[in-house]
């Protein structure tokens, strides 16, 4: 063998030996990006402070048009089964029959104060401002008792509405 030929031949297997290693490297680096394409995981729900909490609930029951669903849809996400049952209003068969009223309403800031204790329950007060329309415009201010629990993240088991403050 000449020389140039055996020289070509070192090199194209020094070549093949490199290339053999880097396509498993690059592999072993693609495999589980595409792994998480293919298959679809279920995200976890993510777990919410208390804070965070009480704010997307106020946000849900504060933050609303009833053209488009009533004040209390989707607090369910943030309250226990029990609590829910309270926020939401009797529905009187008389009433249905008329025409409801539009209401539209706006969370405008909240406030938290927390109780903290040992247990795994939680006690607040949320200072709420929103400003509601419908049969006139008004903003107003609700205080807010509030009790959470955690159980799988954290609920809540009470909802009392300390005072209300038209302005």
């Amino acid at each position: 063998m000449s020389k140039k030929r055996m020289v070509f031949v070192f090199v194209a297997i020094v070549a093949v030996l490199l290339v053999i290693p880097a396509a498993f490297v690059i592999s072993a680096v693609m495999q589980p990006e595409e792994e998480q394409e293919q298959s679809p995981v279920a995200e976890e729900q993510e777990i919410l402070s208390p804070e965070e909490t009480i704010r997307q609930f106020a946000d849900v029951i504060y933050t609303y048009d009833t053209s488009e669903r009533q004040f209390y849809d989707g607090a369910e996400e943030y309250m226990t089964p029990e609590a829910y049952e309270t926020l939401v209003p009797m529905q009187d068969p008389e009433e249905a029959d008329e025409a409801p009223i539009q209401m539209t309403s706006k969370l405008d800031s909240i406030t938290c104060y927390y109780k903290v204790s040992e247990s795994p329950m939680l006690e607040a007060v949320a200072d709420v401002e929103y400003s509601l329309s419908g049969m006139g415009d008004f903003r107003n201010h609700q205080l807010l008792k509030l009790v959470l629990t955690y159980t799988d993240g954290w609920k809540i088991s009470e909802c009392t509405v300390l005072a209300t403050i038209e302005q």
